[in-house]
C-alpha cells in the first residue's frame, strides 16, 4: 500500500525532541522575570474569577499581594521555574489539577466545548510566557493574522475586508466555517510547530508542558439524559489556556506558508490574493478563481492537521461587483465546491458584523435591535405579570439588566459598520430604550409632555427614600 505523503512543512518532525537547550539549561539561561511586572498583572485582572480545583482563583492571589507584598518576589522565583518544567513531580500534579465545564454548542445537545478554569498561577505563567514572545510570534503568523495579536480585531476584520472589496470591486472574499477547529486540531502539530519555529523558548517549552502527557477528561452531568457524562479531550487545545489561541495560530501558520510557497505557481494569477484571519476564522480575498483555489488547498493542508469544513453549508463568498460580470467557469467552480455566491445587494457576516451592500448592512443592523426590543418585550411583561407589588428593588434589577445587556449587544455593529448604516438602527434603539425606562420609573407623558434625559436621570439616580430608585452614578 502507498503510504500518505507527510505535510512537506512536516518533514522535519525528527526536531521535536532535539531542540536547542534542554529545560533545565533552558530555565538557567533565560532572563530572571521581574517581580513588578507580576504584580502589575495581578492588579489589573478583574476581580470574581472562578477557582480551580485546588480552591485557588485570581482573587485570593491580589489579596495575597495586597496584605503580604513580600511574596511577589519568592513567588515570581516559583513562577519562572513553570514554563521550564522545573518543579518536582507533586507540585507539577497540584498545577494541573483543574476544573472545567462544559458548553453545550447547540440545541440538539450533540456538541459541546469544555472549558478549563486553571490554577491561577498558571494564568498567570500563561499570559508573561505569551506576552514575552509576542513579537516572535508576529514574525511567525503574520500581521494578517489579528486574532490574539490585535486589539479590537473582532471590529477591525470587517473595515478591512470592507475597504478591500471597495477598492477592487471585482474580487470577492471567501470564507468556510470550520467544524470546532480549537477541538479538533492536532496536539501534535502545535507541537511540532512550535518546536520548529520557536525551539529552546519559554514559549515552545511551556506548550510542550501545557499540550502534552495525558489527555484531560471533563465529567459533567447531563441534563437531557439525566446521566454523568465523561470526555476525554484527546486532541485541540486547552480552552482557557492563555498560550491556546497562540499555539493555534503558529500551527496554522506554518501550513498556510507552504500552501502559498510550495503550490503557489500552479495557480498564480496577476492578481493579488491573500488572507485575513481572525484565529481559525478565515477570509480569503481576491479575484474569484485565486480565491476558490486558494481555498481549496488551504482545505487539504489543514486536514492533514486535524481541522475541517463544513462541505455542504457555510460556505459563502461575497465581492461587490455585478453578477454578470464574473465568469461563467467561475460559478461553476463555486457550485462545485458548495459554495453559495452572493449577489452584491446582500451580503455576508465578518465577525459578527455585516459586511455587504449599505442596504444589507441597514438590514441587519435593524434586525439586530428587533431582536433587543422583544427581549425588552419579554422582560415588560415578566414585572407586569407580578401578582404582588413590584418592589424598587425589583425595577433596579431590570434597570441593570436593560443597561448592562441590551445596549451592548448593538456596541460592536457600531464600532464595525460605518455610521451611515447604524444611524437608522440606532435611534430606534434609543427611543426603545428611553420609552422602557420611563414605563419602568413611572414618568407619565403624553404627546404633549416628554420628559427630557434629565428628569429621567434624576428619577434613576435619586435614593429610594426619595422616591427614585436608588442607582448611583457611575464614577
Amino acid at each position: 500500500d502507498e503510504q500518505q505523503e507527510q505535510p512537506k512543512w512536516f518533514s522535519e518532525a525528527e526536531l521535536l525532541g532535539q531542540t536547542t537547550m534542554s529545560q533545565q539549561n533552558g530555565y538557567e539561561g533565560a532572563d530572571a522575570w521581574d517581580p513588578l511586572k507580576i504584580a502589575e498583572l495581578v492588579d489589573k485582572k478583574k476581580t470574581g474569577s472562578g477557582q480551580s480545583a485546588t480552591g485557588w482563583s485570581f482573587d485570593h492571589i491580589k489579596d495575597l499581594f495586597y496584605y503580604e507584598p513580600t511574596v511577589i518576589e519568592p513567588l515570581t522565583e516559583i513562577l519562572q521555574r513553570i514554563p521550564w518544567g522545573v518543579l518536582d513531580e507533586e507540585a507539577k500534579s497540584l498545577l494541573f489539577f483543574g476544573r472545567g465545564t462544559a458548553l453545550w454548542k447547540n440545541k440538539e445537545h450533540t456538541d459541546l466545548r469544555p472549558i478549563g478554569c486553571l490554577h491561577p498561577l498558571l494564568s498567570i505563567v500563561g499570559n508573561i510566557v505569551n506576552r514575552n514572545a509576542e513579537e516572535m510570534i508576529e514574525s511567525i503568523v503574520g500581521i494578517k493574522q489579528l486574532g490574539g495579536r490585535v486589539h479590537g480585531s473582532a471590529e477591525i476584520a470587517p473595515h478591512l475586508l470592507r475597504a478591500i472589496l471597495q477598492l477592487h470591486p471585482d474580487w470577492v472574499v471567501l470564507h468556510r466555517d470550520a467544524i470546532n477547529a480549537w477541538g479538533n486540531i492536532h496536539k501534535w502539530a502545535m507541537m511540532a510547530a512550535t518546536a520548529l519555529s520557536m525551539g529552546g523558548s519559554a514559549f515552545q517549552s511551556y506548550a510542550q508542558w501545557e499540550l502534552g502527557g495525558a489527555a484531560p477528561r471533563l465529567a459533567f452531568d447531563d441534563p437531557s439524559t439525566g446521566t454523568t457524562q465523561v470526555v476525554e479531550v484527546v486532541e485541540g487545545c486547552v480552552q482557557g489556556g492563555n498560550i491556546s489561541g497562540s499555539a493555534f495560530n503558529i500551527a496554522q501558520a506554518m501550513v498556510t506558508r507552504t500552501v502559498y510557497k510550495i503550490q503557489i505557481e500552479k495557480i498564480r494569477e496577476d492578481e493579488e490574493e491573500d488572507i485575513i484571519a481572525l484565529y481559525d476564522d478565515n477570509y480569503i480575498y481576491g479575484t474569484p478563481r485565486m480565491t476558490m483555489l486558494r481555498a481549496k488547498l488551504m482545505e487539504e493542508a489543514m486536514k492533514e492537521i486535524g481541522v475541517t469544513y463544513h462541505t455542504e453549508k457555510k460556505r459563502q463568498m461575497y465581492g461587490y461587483g455585478e453578477w454578470e460580470q464574473y465568469a461563467e467557469n467561475d460559478k461553476q467552480m463555486a457550485r462545485e465546491m458548495s459554495i453559495e455566491w452572493i449577489r452584491s445587494e446582500g451580503g455576508l457576516k465578518v465577525s459578527g458584523a455585516p459586511v455587504g451592500s449599505d442596504a444589507y448592512e441597514q438590514k441587519k443592523c435593524m434586525q439586530t435591535v428587533q431582536k433587543i426590543e422583544q427581549q425588552i418585550k419579554r422582560l415588560q411583561t415578566l414585572v407586569s405579570s407580578q401578582q404582588t407589588t413590584v418592589t424598587k428593588c425589583l425595577r433596579q434589577w431590570v434597570f441593570a439588566v436593560i443597561r448592562l445587556c441590551m445596549p451592548s449587544q448593538f456596541n460592536h455593529l457600531l464600532r464595525a459598520v460605518p455610521p451611515s448604516n447604524t444611524r437608522k438602527a440606532a435611534q430606534r434603539l434609543d427611543k426603545i430604550l428611553t420609552d422602557f425606562v420611563q414605563w419602568l420609573v413611572h414618568i407619565e407623558a403624553d404627546e404633549t409632555t416628554s420628559p427630557t434625559q434629565k428628569q429621567i436621570a434624576k428619577i434613576i439616580i435619586q435614593p429610594i427614600s426619595r422616591g427614585g430608585m436608588g442607582i448611583a452614578g457611575s464614577e
